[in-house]
C-alpha cells in the first residue's frame, strides 16, 4: 500500500517522498519502491526533522495507526506549516486514540481521513471516477511498478486480492481485542464493506476476467477459513449455536451481499446482518412450568 502511495505522490509532482518501515531490514526493499529515504517507524519524527533541516513535510500518509499516528500528531513540527496528516487505514489494529487537537489549530496543521468503503457507499459515482484516475497515476510512476503490474488489469487484480487478504487477515486481531460475538459482528460488517467496494469495482473486475485471469480465485476459501475461525471461537465460548456451520453462515452473508450490496442499501444490509447474527445465539431452554 505504501509503495503505491509513493508512486501516486511522484506522479502528482512530489519532489521528495519518504517512507517508514517497522524494522531496518525492510529499508533496502522499500528504497527500491521509489522513496528518497526510509526511516524506522519508531522515532521517525526526529529523522524527518533532521533530514528536512527542521522544515518538516507537507503531507504524512498514515495507514498504520496506533503509536505511529500519535507520534505524527504529538510532534507537529514533523509537519511543515499548513501540513496535514491523512489517515487512510488502521493496519496496527490499535484501539482508537485520544489525539491532541489544540496544536493543530495553533500551528496551522490539519488532520483528515479517507475510507474507500465509505466513499463506495455514499458516492459510488465519485469512486468510479477517481479509481481509474488513481490507477493512471500509478501507471505513470516509476518503472518498478510496471515490472510488477505490466497491465492495468494486473494492478486491479492485485488490488482486489489485497482487499480480500486484509479482510481475512483481520480475524486474529479481532479475536484478540473482542469477545467472539463482537468479533464476528465487526467482521461481518467489514465483509459488507468489501462487498460494496466489489460492487463499485464490478466493471473493472469484469475487464480483468475478460483478460483471462480470475481475480476471485481462492477468495471463497480464504473468507470461508476466516469465518470458520470466528465461528469456532464463538462456539467454544458457548455464544454461538453449534448446529449452524460456517458454510451456512457464509451462504447467508453471500445472500445479503447479493441483495443489499449497493451503497444506498446499507441500512437494509445492517438489518439483515442483525437478523442473521441474532439467529446464531444459542437457544435458551424453556422455563419450567410452575
Amino acid at each position: 500500500m505504501g509503495s503505491v502511495a509513493a508512486q501516486i505522490a511522484r506522479a502528482l509532482g512530489a519532489a521528495t517522498v519518504y517512507g517508514t518501515v517497522s524494522s531496518i531490514d525492510k529499508a533496502e526493499y522499500a528504497k527500491r519502491r521509489g522513496y528518497d529515504a526510509v526511516f524506522r517507524r519508531d522515532g521517525f519524527p526526529d529523522a524527518v526533522r533532521d533530514t528536512t533541516g527542521g522544515r518538516g513535510v507537507d503531507v504524512i500518509l498514515d495507514p498504520v495507526g496506533g503509536p505511529t499516528r500519535l507520534a505524527s500528531l504529538a510532534s507537529l513540527d514533523t509537519l511543515a506549516p499548513f501540513g496535514r496528516v491523512a489517515v487512510y487505514g488502521e493496519a496496527a489494529r490499535h484501539s482508537d486514540l485520544n489525539l491532541p487537537i489544540l496544536g493543530l489549530w495553533k500551528n496551522n496543521r490539519a488532520l483528515t481521513g479517507y475510507n474507500i468503503g465509505d466513499v463506495s457507499r455514499w458516492a459510488p459515482d465519485l469512486l468510479r471516477t477517481h479509481a481509474p484516475a488513481a490507477l493512471e497515476l500509478v501507471a505513470v510512476g516509476t518503472g518498478t511498478l510496471y515490472r510488477n503490474f505490466p497491465t492495468r488489469e494486473a494492478l486491479i487484480e492485485a488490488a482486489y486480492r489485497n482487499e480480500v487478504a486484509r479482510l481475512c487477515d483481520a480475524v486474529p486481531g479481532r479475536l484478540s481485542e473482542m469477545s467472539p460475538p463482537e468479533a464476528l459482528r465487526a467482521w461481518t460488517r467489514r465483509f459488507i464493506d468489501y462487498a460494496t467496494a466489489k460492487f463499485g469495482m464490478a466493471d473493472a473486475l469484469r475487464a480483468v476476467v475478460a483478460s483471462g485471469t480470475n481475480p476471485c480465485a481462492d477468495s471463497h476459501e480464504m473468507m470461508q477459513a476466516a469465518l470458520t475461525a470466528l465461528m469456532d471461537a464463538g462456539t467454544a465460548a458457548g455464544a454461538i449455536r453449534a448446529d449452524i456451520s460456517p458454510t451456512d453462515m457464509f451462504a447467508a452473508l453471500a445472500g445479503i451481499a447479493l441483495t443489499s450490496a449497493r451503497p444506498e442499501q446499507r441500512e437494509q444490509a445492517e438489518r439483515l446482518l442483525d437478523l442473521t447474527l441474532d439467529g446464531l445465539k444459542p437457544v435458551q431452554p424453556p422455563l419450567p412450568e410452575n
